[in-house]
């Protein structure tokens, strides 16, 4: 998906779509833009589980694992037995 198209959706679905956006750059190994975005997305909804999770995944690949680990005791705590957490 074009850059375009991530600008508009995240205008549009500004809740929604930071998370699915900072996974999409994370999978386009866009690692520090993905960490930017995801962050913000869980410093203004900080119910969204899967950008918890998602954060947590890339920080562990900078050995932040206190911070990866307190993220998803967080997920764990709303949701226990999340399978992803």
């Amino acid at each position: 998906m074009s850059e375009e198209y991530w600008q508009r959706a995240l205008r549009e679905y500004p809740n929604e779509m930071p998370t699915k956006y900072g996974m999409h750059l994370y999978e386009k190994e866009r690692y520090k833009d993905a960490m930017k975005v995801l962050q913000e997305q869980i410093n203004r909804c900080p119910h969204d589980l899967m950008a918890k999770i998602a954060f947590a995944k890339i920080i562990v690949q900078w050995d932040r694992f206190d911070e990866a680990k307190s993220l998803l005791t967080q997920v764990l705590k709303q949701v226990p037995n999340h399978p992803l957490a």
